[in-house]
């Protein structure tokens, strides 16, 4: 009886650590994903800020001129 037992308590551990484990899998996609998403943000940021240096620049020799 104690060796049934045993044996259905360690396969819904089993069951689980299995689905912690499949939990931990789609986080791990979701934090790549946002990864990415945060580099092309800041990629885009930074390509923002550099036309604004640019069109300041340009706007401050016009203003000399």
């Amino acid at each position: 009886m104690q060796i049934e037992e045993s044996q259905k308590l360690q396969l819904e551990i089993r069951r689980t650590i299995h689905q912690q484990l499949e939990m931990q899998q789609n986080l791990e996609v979701l934090i790549q994903q946002e990864r990415k998403q945060l580099k092309i943000l800041l990629n885009n940021q930074k390509e923002r800020t550099k036309l604004e240096k640019i069109f300041d620049t340009e706007l401050d020799m016009s203003d000399l001129e």
